[in-house]
């Protein structure tokens, strides 16, 4: 896939992937905003250092950069520089995801096992996010976009969780859709994808649903604290500004006031007080009346004089006002002197409040100014209210001057107001409205509050004819002291499930689709398997039958079908019996099961109803838990036809050589025995070789016939009852002389009253001496060649101990066979025509006995059993 691309397009790719993903993970951010609950550009990075390799670390660090660039807000310097450190640690953070993936997994990465799912949550969503989160919020914290050391530890963990959990949902998600091989990677997707995609919709639904119960809980709290603040405040300052009822009624009520009254009485009032700057008292003094004003105010105040500020705000000499309102009194007296005498006509603001407050009889607070007995920028208002002339008191103002920041500080002495910034703002002209006060740094503005939290509250207030706006915005301390966990929780929690949902999904479609392959595999080579299997078994030149446990026809081979003359179905699920000569052996045999095999000579009708002679080899099988037959057939004609010729010619050649056999051997013995002829030694020896072997010829030629008689059944028993101790001490020491010329010793052990045994007498000398030439023959020179008999349950048995190597296991399975020899080699150290053994066993079972051996690397034991003479 990464050659289909060029860098160019593939680094643009991955870095829009990588900016897109970041800003729909951010809609997920916790606040303060510093970091959301899942990354997916963590995953993101993974997965395109998996799918593209090293390469595509360049459009991780680009796609980095502009996402930190734009959540940043601006493109200077020291942006682009954070951006760029951020950056570096989520490239690096994938680029040892990569690696430790590549080391304890390999590459390519699969999730056909289980532990490759726990290697890849440890490594990858584990340990690599250490990196990230570590680099990214170290690099917030030095530039001081963090509160603080304080707010450190859960930036670091959310950053962490939400890279890690990042890579557990978005990296699998990116090889399902795009990794090779497609037909390991697709499966997965159809199956897990949709799942996955309504979980994390479930999630963040709840994760919202959590979050608005949450910003609920938090307006309710902070419309609280509010609510007690506005109370606080509006009281205060109500009571601040309405003050001055209780002057207007000690000047109603008194005929006179002087100035140390007017001190007493106020000076009370500024300890209850302390948040009015000063007190005044303001007679109403017409333009007629100045001049007797001063000369009165004078005799209190030498140099007392009525002035007011020029436009340029410079105190002069007293222009001629609608009226006046001079200041006479005023406390604390020393601190504001210089006011004294200043006419507050003179003042367009003052005039105005005064004017209302004449026109209401009530208090009439002025606009926002800057007090006289201020030397500072902070705003005040003058709160007054009109004093009436009586026959006793004279007409006039009472005057409160109140510095509004001041008052709040009193107001809110005792209150919580860290977490909450205040604004105070007069409102009455909404065309050019006036801030009063302001609680937060000059830094901070109020948008920047609200848009950090939205949490603010407003609160109308209307004291003297003039409407002011108090304002309560939620600053980030509020929201971090009061850290919403619920949602966080929910948010991880589900995200966490779905990641553990995702990876059991993968894991069980991942075994899913291995073991489809494997079956799809497997049954691919059962297919090729069976097929072999049928062609082996059709090309087999034997008929090869299954039957049921009914002995029913399940299969048969193609010989079998061309051997009987049937089509492929017309013997299906017929039983085999009927077809059968010696149909009872089978049944028999299928009723019972004493073994596990039967053999047996029968013939089986064929399509025609002709009877072939056939080999029956039946042997049980289990085929997945039930009983099954397999039947072997094997087709007797031919080996028939082959006998016949062989015995016609064994007995041909056998007739045709022992007459002239006779002859020959008769002339010879004639010659060696007749006493008057003198022959050279050279010819003796001469006539002795011939002697000898015509006497071997005479037995071959006895022997086939003898072979041939028994495998006809013509050979004639004639059975009787032989004493079994003289027989064989007779028969042994006719065969001491064949012993002693190998230098064998012979030896006859005899049980105790041995019992008699029914056989044919000359028939058992020839089993013996084919035993015991054997045995001697066999063994070597100075050993020991034992004749054993005795009574074994209800027989007897003979035994023919020798002492020679023993035969070969891998031999004895032949060691009846005609014409067989343990050495078959044209140079064999003992003659003989190999049809001894195989005549003893055709005897031996023709007189109703049994014949066996056992053989090792010390001897050969040859036994024969007989029935025992039963009288009657």
């Amino acid at each position: 896939m990464a050659r289909a691309l060029s860098l160019t397009k593939l680094s643009l790719i991955i870095a829009v992937a990588y900016v897109v993903s970041g800003r729909l993970g951010l809609l997920l951010a916790i606040p303060p905003g510093y970091a959301t609950a899942i990354f997916p550009p963590a995953g993101v990075a993974l997965g395109a250092l998996l799918l593209f390799g090293r390469p595509a670390i360049i459009g991780v660090w680009l796609g980095s950069l502009a996402l930190n660039i734009w959540i940043g807000g601006g493109f200077s310097a020291f942006s682009v520089l954070i951006a760029a450190l951020i950056a570096s640690g989520s490239s690096l953070q994938a680029l040892a995801g990569h690696w430790l993936i590549a080391r304890f997994i390999g590459l390519p990465i699969t999730f056909e096992e289980g532990r490759s799912h726990g290697r890849f949550a440890i490594l990858a969503a584990c340990l690599a996010p250490l990196i990230g989160a570590s680099v990214g919020t170290g690099t917030l914290l030095a530039a001081g976009l963090l509160p603080g050391w304080d707010a450190l530890p859960f930036a670091w963990l959310t950053w962490w969780v939400g890279d890690g959990i990042g890579v557990l949902l978005v990296t699998p998600v990116m090889l399902m859709l795009w990794a090779q091989p497609a037909s390991y990677w697709r499966p997965l997707a159809r199956k897990v994808v949709p799942m996955l995609l309504l979980t994390l919709a479930v999630v963040v639904w709840a994760f919202y649903a959590a979050s608005h119960w949450e910003q609920a809980n938090l307006r309710e709290s902070f419309a609280r604290i509010s609510e007690r603040l506005g109370n606080q405040i509006e009281s205060s300052v109500q009571h601040t500004i309405t003050e001055l009822e209780s002057l207007e009624r000690f000047f109603a009520a008194s005929q006179r006031v002087d100035h140390q009254e007017f001190s007493t009485f106020v000076n009370t009032m500024l300890r209850h007080r302390p948040a009015i700057n000063a007190i005044e008292w303001a007679p109403l003094v017409l333009p007629e009346q100045l001049s007797a004003h001063q000369s009165a105010m004078r005799q209190i105040h030498p140099g007392y004089r009525v002035w007011q500020r020029e436009e340029q705000g410079q105190a002069d000499a007293a222009n001629a006002p609608p009226f006046h309102a001079p200041i006479a009194f005023l406390e604390p007296f020393e601190r504001h002197a210089a006011i004294l005498g200043f006419d507050l006509a003179s003042s367009p603001q003052r005039l105005e409040a005064l004017q209302r407050a004449r026109a209401s009889g009530d208090v009439a607070v002025s606009r926002p100014l800057r007090l006289l007995q201020d030397s500072g920028d902070a705003l005040g208002v003058l709160s007054m209210r009109y004093v009436s002339s009586t026959d006793h008191a004279e007409a006039g103002f009472v005057i409160a001057a109140v510095q509004i920041e001041q008052t709040l500080k009193f107001a809110l002495e005792d209150q919580p107001t860290a977490e909450v910034r205040i604004r105070m703002t007069d409102r009455s002209d909404e065309q050019a409205p006036i801030l009063l006060f302001d609680s937060a740094s000059a830094s901070l503005s109020a948008s920047s509050a609200v848009a950090r939290n939205g949490l603010s509250t407003q609160r109308l207030l209307e004291l003297g004819g003039r409407r002011w706006l108090l304002e309560f915005h939620a600053l980030p301390g509020f929201v971090e002291s009061r850290h919403p966990w619920q949602a966080w929780l929910v948010l991880v929690a589900g995200l966490l499930f779905a990641a553990l949902l995702a990876s059991t999904m993968t894991l069980a479609a991942s075994r899913e689709s291995a073991i489809a392959r494997v079956v799809t595999q497997r049954t691919r080579e059962l297919q090729r398997s069976e097929s072999l299997q049928r062609a082996i078994v059709d090309s087999s030149p034997e008929g090869l039958l299954l039957l049921d446990a009914a002995g029913r026809i399940l299969s048969i081979n193609a010989y079998g079908r061309v051997m009987l003359g049937y089509d492929d179905q017309a013997l299906l699920g017929k039983p085999l019996s009927p077809l059968l000569s010696e149909a009872e052996r089978l049944n028999e045999w299928l009723a019972g099961h004493s073994d596990e095999r039967v053999r047996f000579e029968t013939s089986v009708a064929d399509a025609a109803n002709a009877l072939v002679p056939v080999e029956l080899t039946a042997t049980r099988v289990e085929v997945s838990e039930e009983r099954r037959y397999s039947v072997q057939l094997h087709d007797m004609r031919q080996r028939y036809e082959l006998d016949q010729l062989k015995r016609e010619f064994v007995s041909t050649v056998s007739h045709e050589l022992r007459t002239p056999l006779t002859a020959l051997r008769g002339a010879v013995r004639l010659l060696q025995q007749h006493a008057g002829l003198q022959l050279p030694p050279a010819a003796s020896q001469l006539l002795e070789v011939a002697d000898r072997n015509g006497e071997r010829l005479a037995h071959l030629i006895n022997d086939l016939l003898d072979f041939e008689k028994l495998s006809i059944g013509t050979l004639q028993l004639q059975l009787s009852r032989v004493q079994l101790e003289p027989f064989l001490r007779q028969h042994l020491a006719d065969l001491e002389p064949y012993a002693k010329r190998s230098s064998i010793s012979l030896h006859l052990e005899c049980e105790h009253h041995l019992p008699d045994i029914f056989c044919a007498p000359d028939r058992l000398a020839q089993v013996l001496s084919n035993l015991v030439s054997n045995a001697v023959k066999f063994s070597p020179a100075g050993s020991e060649v034992w004749l054993k008999a005795g009574q074994l349950r209800n027989r007897v048995r003979l035994e023919v101990i020798d002492q020679g190597p023993g035969i070969p296991a891998e031999l004895q399975p032949r060691i009846f066979e005609k014409f067989w020899q343990a050495d078959g080699s044209t140079q064999r150290r003992h003659p003989g025509t190999g049809l001894g053994l195989a005549i003893t066993k055709l005897l031996v079972e023709k007189m109703g006995g049994q014949i066996g051996f056992k053989s090792s690397s010390r001897g050969s034991v040859f036994w024969v059993e007989f029935n025992k003479f039963e009288s009657g």
